[in-house]
């Protein structure tokens, strides 16, 4: 070949990205560094834009920014947006969608617990903090019943402490990740998803601008092809995108972190399931449908200007592919020929091939027939004799067959009208007299090569030959004979004793067939009746099998568990603390070693509305190839004992007669108070409150009086403070009360006044009407001391001071 064609050639085949300069483009992300966006990191990693020609900026974002207007701008080329953009372009923005990344929505609200059962109602009057773009979570509240007038608006700060903080009563947040801070923190929180309702929205969606897109078609077709890459791999290998990220692109969440949010993601974008970026027009008209019904949308616009269609561009590479192709096909031809006459030729040959060797064709057809589970003993055995004869129509096969150790059954063949009633009569010949020389069915040795005292001559000179029936047992079914005209020659005897082979496997077969079946019979009758619920799950989270008690555990019957996915099955904490197990147990599998035991106890939902909790056991469950491919599990009713461990923690935290948190829990509260202030450099106050009079009230009315008393206190002090305070009886008749996160040390004096008011005021008893008063010791922090200790101390030295004052004032 000439150096002009090689480098013509070269050209051809060589990358254009390779051979053009890097073109940069910037993407403006929707929120900060995160698995959120690891297709992206990905697709820089793994070089993917670099093949493309591609040098990308990944941009985050900063709180307020908003990625449409950094697009539409052109300061960034493509950006990562909610299924809102779809509002905005009814609004006349010119934005172009080009990939469904989340194929469900993330997007979900945050709430502090109000109540043992979440309720979206808590939401009416207070405030929530939605960020740009969750115009979805707007349509969910709407759904609920809850008007944009029924609550307060804030804008999003992307955080999480203003909830934390009690500043707002619900944040809009995405559940793949800031639940799981939530979790680790230890906040208790309350999750409300858009698809509870009905709400089923695309979630980050790529996007770039209609101009862009009708001037640089190309290159936002190989920025799209090479993201949707990123995403394929990212999903398949987190842990090595997880490495990269905490390595370029830190957004302050640990790697375990970062992980979790990776496994919480598979199902939102069910790559195993969809392409990545799959767009489908019906589910986006269903969008604005949804949008329209909640007053956020007028009309539905028209969609064929907002959804991606690829470009229709002439690649060069494809058109030399072609040229290729053609040659090849003209070579193909030239050798047709030469091709032909040489299958004429083997076609000669194996033609006198088979002639040669028909019986081991027909074998093989004998061994097809013997392999299929579903085909009936006798049915199998007499469609063996009918393969048999044929092949050889002189063959003339019976089956004798003893399974009881009592006399052999007859299975027997009609070959022709002509000779059977002559091999009847030979047949009852044998059967009653048994006087063919030189056999005895009932004693046949061992399978070995046919020997002359094993064939006979009866009248007629019709020959015959028995072969036992042995497979993998030394057992002995029974005996194939065979009668013929002539003499057996080798090949007949290395033919019928392979039948007679087989037949004995076939037999064992349906014998270890008709065992197992009664096998699995036992362990299903064992596992219905189980009083713990016994469930299969393969590695997707779906349940393959349930056993019946189910229903007495959790009001589900075992066919609408079985249509239950995992995470339908568990409630969400315990779906993510399952899934993360199975990650990584099927880590620890693929690495050759043990599936690892898991006991947890997990919360599952209750057909009731309620939920039930159950101490899980579970084990792997392997093919016989040896390959990890489900779990098995063993899930035992723990609700009565929780009910009973939780009666008991609240027990030993409260004070049995008010009800109000006791000591220990006091100050425990006071201590996690204490290090939130300081880090905050919040302020918080103590008040240390003791009862005037009570003890009169004891000796006069009885100890029943002053019981009935303190339990009065205790709730009149309950309704004067807010939900985040704190008032906790320390023991007789002393209370204490916790101010965390004051404004102003003036708001310490007003709550001592209110409730210096509200104790002297007169209190109707059962036996009778009592007054009496309180003296109250105040402590604030930073400024009196720094820990419980010294808070309580002076709180309580203050008291006493109050007390004294007052004796002496009298």
């Amino acid at each position: 070949m000439s150096s002009r064609w090689f480098w013509t050639l070269l050209l051809l085949c060589w990358p254009a990205g390779v051979l053009l300069a890097a073109e940069k483009v910037r993407l403006q992300l929707k929120w900060q560094h995160g698995f959120q966006f690891a297709g992206y990191y990905a697709a820089e990693q793994q070089g993917y834009y670099a093949q493309a020609g591609l040098k990308v900026e990944l941009v985050a974002a900063s709180p307020g920014l908003k990625v449409l207007n950094e697009v539409m701008a052109g300061r960034a080329q493509f950006g990562v947006g909610t299924s809102s953009l779809l509002l905005d372009y009814a609004k006349g923005q010119q934005v172009h969608l080009l990939a469904n990344v989340f194929q469900h929505s993330a997007l979900v609200l945050l709430s502090r617990p109000t109540g043992a059962i979440p309720d979206i109602q808590a939401l009416r009057g207070q405030k929530v903090m939605l960020e740009s773009g969750a115009e979805e979570l707007r349509a969910y509240l709407r759904r609920e019943g809850l008007t944009d007038a029924d609550y307060q608006l804030v804008e999003h700060s992307t955080s999480l402490p203003d909830l934390i903080n009690g500043q707002v009563a619900a944040v809009s947040a995405y559940s793949s990740n800031e639940p799981l801070l939530l979790q680790q923190a230890g906040i208790p929180y309350h999750l409300f998803s858009p698809r509870s309702a009905g709400i089923d929205f695309y979630g980050d969606n790529l996007f770039t601008s209609a101009a862009l897109m009708r001037k640089k078609p190309e290159l936002v077709e190989k920025f799209r092809a090479a993201s949707l890459q990123g995403w394929s791999y990212a999903m398949q290998h987190p842990a090595e995108v997880v490495d990269y990220m905490v390595q370029h692109y830190p957004g302050g969440l640990s790697r375990s972190l970062l992980l979790a949010e990776a496994a919480a993601m598979q199902s939102l974008l069910q790559t195993d399931l969809i392409e990545p970026g799959y767009i489908n027009p019906v589910r986006w008209m269903h969008i604005a449908s949804v949008y329209q019904q909640q007053g956020l949308l007028t009309t539905i616009p028209d969609l064929d200007g907002f959804l991606y269609e690829p470009a229709s561009t002439i690649d060069l590479t494809w058109v030399l592919i072609a040229l290729l192709v053609l040659l090849g096909l003209l070579l193909a031809l030239a050798l047709l020929a030469y091709i032909t006459q040489v299958n004429r030729r083997l076609h000669q040959l194996l033609q006198q091939k088979r002639q040669q060797q028909g019986w081991q064709h027909a074998r093989s057809q004998i061994l097809q027939q013997m392999l299929r589970d579903e085909t009936a003993p006798h049915e199998l055995l007499t469609s063996v004799l009918q393969q048999l004869q044929q092949f050889r129509s002189d063959f003339h096969p019976l089956l004798l067959l003893d399974r009881r150790g009592e006399l052999p059954q007859l299975i027997h063949i009609d070959l022709s009208a002509a000779g059977w009633s002559d091999m009847q009569q030979r047949i009852a010949v044998f059967d009653n007299d048994c006087d063919i020389p030189g056999l005895n069915l009932l004693a046949v040795p061992q399978l070995g090569n046919p020997s002359p005292e094993f064939t006979g001559v009866a009248a007629g000179q019709l020959r015959f030959c028995a072969f036992p029936l042995q497979g993998d047992c030394s057992q002995i079914p029974g005996v194939l004979l065979v009668w013929q005209q002539p003499e057996f020659s080798a090949q007949d005897y290395e033919l019928l004793g392979d039948v007679g082979s087989l037949i004995a496997i076939s037999l064992e077969r349906q014998r270890d067939r008709e065992a197992l079946r009664q096998s699995e019979a036992r362990h299903r009758l064992l596992t219905d009746h189980a009083s713990d619920v016994i469930w299969t799950m393969d590695l997707v989270g779906n349940i393959t099998y349930v056993s019946p008690s189910v229903q007495r555990q959790r009001g589900f019957t075992a066919e609408e568990v079985m249509q239950q996915h995992l995470t339908e099955a568990l409630t969400p904490d315990s779906a993510q603390l399952v899934w993360n197990q199975m990650i990584q147990a099927s880590a620890l599998v693929a690495a050759g070693k043990p599936y690892p035991e898991f006991v947890a106890d997990l919360e599952q939902p209750h057909k009731d509305g309620g939920t039930v909790w159950s101490e899980v056991k579970t084990g792997g469950i392997y093919n016989e190839a040896g390959e990890f491919i489900g779990v098995v599990g063993v899930a035992r009713d723990l609700t009565e004992r929780r009910k009973t461990e939780q009666q008991m923690r609240y027990m030993a935290q409260h004070d049995s007669l008010t009800g109000l948190p006791n000591r220990a829990l006091f100050m425990d509260r006071l201590q996690q108070a204490l290090t939130y202030c300081s880090r905050h450099q919040r302020q918080l106050a103590v008040l240390l409150l003791d009862l005037n009079k009570f003890k009169p009230v004891n000796d006069e009315y009885g100890h029943a009086a002053g019981d009935e008393l303190l339990q009065a206190i205790g709730e009149s002090l309950r309704k004067l403070l807010r939900a985040s305070d704190t008032v906790a009886r320390l023991g007789g008749d002393e209370f204490v009360v916790l101010l965390p996160q004051l404004e102003s040390p003036l708001e310490v004096s007003k709550v001592a006044a209110k409730i210096t008011e509200a104790l002297a005021q007169p209190f109707v008893l059962s036996m009778a009407t009592v007054q009496i008063g309180c003296s109250i010791g105040q402590a604030l922090f930073p400024d009196d001391g720094s820990d419980a200790e010294q808070l309580i101390r002076i709180a309580d030295e203050r008291m006493y001071q109050q007390k004294q004052q007052r004796h002496q004032g009298r």
